[in-house]
């Protein structure tokens, strides 16, 4: 064998990267996210009847007077419904997550986790992330950026003062999930 070990080649070559569980590598998130959906709903129904044809509506005024047959007239009805409605969202998220190999699967993907925490004078920030990295997409610097992740599941979280000016008041968001209209 040789008196240097695979690990101590990859230090002296300057390639230090993530390969096995333990090791860890830093991802370079830069997400950008937008949706929107729309949809819209026209029906109508319209109908009418007639009891009496013209032609005995009329013989009806002769025999029976007039007062009494001009109350019956076609029955005619008509029901229209129209609905719209849409949703716009966008978010983007840039950071920095140091990550840790959990495990290498046989084709040779990297299982990696990663968990920021971050307290700031206002609030605290949470990054939390999971996915699988080819070893190829790991740069030089053991850095990969977050779209080279397959299966990535990013989340983001705040909490504190300025999460909460964000987000709608207790009212509002009763009013939105009540509201018929």
């Amino acid at each position: 064998g040789s008196i240097f070990s695979r690990a101590g080649q990859d230090s002296l070559l300057g390639q230090d990267r993530a390969r096995q569980p333990g090791d860890i590598l830093t991802v370079l998130i830069d997400e950008q996210v937008s949706a929107s959906s729309s949809a819209s709903n026209n029906a109508s129904r319209n109908s009418a009847t007639t009891a009496l044809t013209p032609i005995a509506l009329a013989d009806l005024n002769r025999r029976l007077g007039k007062a009494w047959a001009s109350d019956i007239n076609p029955a005619e009805s008509a029901i229209e419904s129209k609905g719209e409605g849409s949703a716009e969202q966008a978010g983007r998220i840039e950071g920095e997550v140091t990550a840790v190999v959990t495990e290498v699967l046989p084709n040779g993907l990297l299982a990696i986790r990663g968990y920021k925490r971050l307290e700031l004078t206002r609030g605290v920030q949470l990054i939390r992330l999971t996915g699988f990295v080819r070893p190829m997409d790991i740069q030089p610097d053991n850095t990969v950026r977050s779209r080279r992740l397959a299966d990535a599941d990013i989340s983001f979280a705040a909490k504190g003062e300025l999460a909460d000016a964000s987000r709608a008041g207790w009212m509002n968001r009763a009013l939105l999930k009540l509201w018929p209209f």
